[in-house]
């Protein structure tokens, strides 16, 4: 109290000022806020903005693409730079907006797209201001990225830079030109990472950048809608990639992340195409995406089709054994390697793809299409080239076949003797034609290749669900994921039903790929129509994968979708692998063949007539007595003829043994009229016949209308099975 000259008998006297403790002031403030003179400094820039809700995702931990962001740069030597953040007021109410100051260097000031290594990671705070205290170098500059947790409405900033120099404080650039493009992953382009045989289906865009253009630079994005691990590389040339090589790669976006990411692009040349392949890092991974391309100068941008595109596809497995199928290397002996011979009736362009997914060290392998005429192994028509151990496997060029009266053989070979590894042959053709695992046998006598097969021809796939399909997406609003599991289920029963797997296949990945992200959420979370969802969901699934598939012979895509879904429980999952194994491994059911053993028929014994004649006794003997029922007491006739069909005619042959014959339909009929007639008498056979000749004069002869009357009561009477009481 000394030091700060402070009076007690003045405490009345002062206005505001007063004593607390500090674990008082822990439990009675949120905040304090130290006043300073920001006079103090010479220089100072400053700028309004508006953050409003449509700019950038809600919650922009991942994604700083849309963050208001600006350039410092200290333009006269070294200087102290105060930064002050400060958030407008225009109501009182309690502050629940968390913001943040982040400061990067080594940017050259442009944007900053992601979170990575920074000279100051500011904390998010619930403060009206947020200051950052920056020494910066001289002609440096330096990226401010203004951030918030959790975007709930908009807000408006003023940013300051305070310095005992002049400084400069702007916006951060943005890409003079930038174009977006969406799409999607599913089964045929989930194709994972670049270790993947099916890389080359994932998603590819050619970019080009005209003649006349300078030299530029820009960035890429890609963000996704499910939180799946995607990366971005680009590739010189413009055309499909099929294979990654490292001398072929221009960019990276390095690492897959979670959900979104950036590849930053130098010094594009003019004039040139470049290929962008957007991947995950598993194959059926699931997810729209948007690909956001931005550059310096103008370019144009398309899809690239997938390779064999508007080809028929026919795939064939077959494998190496080692030491006599596999020499394609030095030896050239194609006769050893599995071949498969092809018939077209016109000109076609074909296209061989040839890849060891399963393999577990890749093999050098190579695939070439050979003319085949009376069987001499003619003209080189394709052929993949070296030996490559690519995981994306090898391919030829389309190549043009199909000279009248000429076969093609296409040969799969590897180059070491000792390959023991099954392979996958993906042939692709632009008309129908017949291609047919052969078996090549050499003759002894002139060295000729000879050919045995089975034919088995490529089919069209019809169009008609597709159209189906396409009307039911666009009565649901254009979205494919918003289309109800009710309308779905029945529309890929559809396909199954005429025979169009292939359809079936996209329109449930077409599905799977946009579904919205509050119907994943309503996946994961305990509410009430929950359990409901779930159950359509897997139903989905369930149809997918143990009969779309399995339709497609495609059961490997189907284990990968199942262990790469998130949402299906653990127990369903035990459940699906099961039913999968069975289908991948069915039971063998082999008929027995009956030996002459086991045909003979076993001997029948045969009895005496003193045993059979005590085995009839004693049936009698237990067979209970029979008790006389009344009038009314009618026997159902499961028990009147069960009864009847046993009885038969005794007859005894010349040996001495009993036989009972059957008796014919007439007699058990006739059997059963006497059993009834002995309890009743002919009480019910009267009736009957009195009935019978009653309606037959009624409808020959006119009768009074007295015994009509009686007729049709005595008629009634028997219908309904009651005893006449009077007439």
């Amino acid at each position: 109290m000394r030091a700060l000259d402070y009076d007690p008998k003045t405490e009345h006297d002062d206005q505001g000022i007063f004593w607390i403790d500090f674990a008082s002031v822990c439990h009675r403030f949120d905040a304090i806020h130290l006043n300073w003179n920001p006079r103090v400094f010479a220089h100072q820039a400053s700028v309004h903005f508006s953050w409003n809700m449509d700019m950038g995702p809600r919650q922009a931990l991942h994604d700083f693409s849309a963050n208001p962001q600006y350039t410092l740069v200290a333009e006269h030597g070294t200087a102290e730079v105060w930064i002050l953040l400060s958030k407008h007021l225009l109501k009182t109410e309690e502050n629940v907006d968390f913001i943040a100051l982040h400061v990067y260097d080594n940017t050259n000031g442009r944007r900053v797209y992601e979170p990575r290594a920074a000279l100051h990671i500011g904390e998010y705070v619930n403060t009206q201001h947020v200051l950052v205290q920056l020494t910066a170098r001289q002609g440096e500059k330096y990226t401010l990225v203004v951030a918030q947790r959790e975007k709930t409405k908009p807000l408006h900033f003023t940013l300051r830079a305070l310095s005992s120099t002049p400084v400069r404080l702007v916006q951060a650039p943005v890409p003079t030109y930038c174009e977006d493009v969406t799409g999607q992953w599913g089964s045929a382009s989930a194709g994972g990472n670049t270790a993947s045989p099916r890389y080359m289906d994932n998603p590819q865009f050619q970019i080009t950048i005209p003649p006349n253009a300078p030299l530029t630079s820009g960035i890429i994005t890609l963000e996704t809608a499910h939180k799946h691990p995607v990366n971005i590389r680009v590739f010189r040339g413009g055309f499909l990639v099929t294979r990654v090589l490292e001398i072929n790669t221009v960019a990276t976006s390095g690492k897959y992340r979670s959900q979104f990411c950036t590849c930053e692009l130098e010094a594009l040349e003019p004039g040139s195409s470049y290929t962008v392949v957007v991947s995950t890092f598993e194959p059926f991974m699931f997810s729209r995406f948007k690909l956001r391309i931005g550059l310096g100068s103008l370019f144009t941008v398309a899809p690239i089709a997938r390779e064999g595109a508007g080809m028929r596809m026919r795939e064939l497995h077959g494998k190496w054994m080692p030491g006599s199928e596999c020499v394609g290397g030095p030896d050239q002996s194609y006769h050893k390697c599995p071949r498969f011979l092809v018939r077209t009736e016109c000109e076609t362009r074909v296209l061989a793809r040839l890849q060891t997914p399963h393999a577990k060290s890749l093999p050098l392998v190579n695939v070439s299409v050979y003319e085949f005429d009376d069987a001499v192994l003619g003209t080189l028509c394709a052929s993949s080239g070296s030996y490559t151990n690519s995981p994306q496997g090898v391919a030829t060029r389309q190549s043009t076949i199909g000279r009248t009266g000429c076969e093609f053989l296409v040969v799969a070979s590897a180059w070491d003797h000792d390959v023991d590894a099954s392979f996958v042959l993906y042939f692709y053709s632009e008309h129908t034609v017949e291609v047919t695992p052969s078996v090549t046998e050499v003759a002894e006598t002139d060295g000729t290749l000879r050919i045995k097969q089975s034919v088995d021809g490529v089919r069209g796939v019809p169009e008609s669900v597709r159209s189906v399909w396409t009307n039911v997406v666009s009565a649901f609003g254009g979205c494919a994921g918003d289309v109800d599991s009710e309308v779905l289920v029945p529309t890929v029963l559809l396909s199954l039903k005429l025979r169009d797997a292939r359809t079936a296949r996209d329109i449930v990945e077409s599905w799977l790929a946009t579904l919205s992200d509050e119907y994943m959420s309503l996946l994961g979370s305990q509410s009430v129509g929950a359990q409901q969802t779930m159950a359509s969901y897997v139903r989905v699934c369930e149809l997918y994968m143990l009969h779309v598939l399995p339709q497609l012979g495609d059961l490997n895509s189907a284990y990968e979708f199942l262990r790469a879904s998130t949402v299906v429980s653990d127990s369903v999952k035990k459940e699906f692998t099961k039913r999968l194994d069975a289908l991948r491994n069915p039971p063998v059911l082999t008929r027995k063949r009956k030996t002459t053993k086991s045909r003979a028929r076993k001997p029948k014994l045969v009895q005496s007539p003193v045993q059979m004649v005590a085995k009839t006794e004693a049936a009698v003997e237990t067979q209970p007595e029979k008790q006389v029922g009344t009038r009314n007491d009618l026997p159902s006739l499961a028990s009147l003829v069960p009864h009847s069909a046993k009885i038969g005619v005794r007859r005894q042959t010349k040996t001495g043994a009993v036989v009972r014959r059957p008796r014919s339909t007439l007699s058990v009929a006739w059997r059963v009229v006497r059993r009834l007639m002995s309890r009743w008498g002919f009480t019910l056979f009267t009736l009957a016949v009195a009935v019978a000749v009653i309606r037959m004069l009624t409808q020959r002869f006119r009768v009074p209308h007295f015994f009509t009357a009686v007729y049709r009561k005595l008629w009634n009477t028997v219908k309904m099975g009651t005893q006449v009481t009077y007439i």
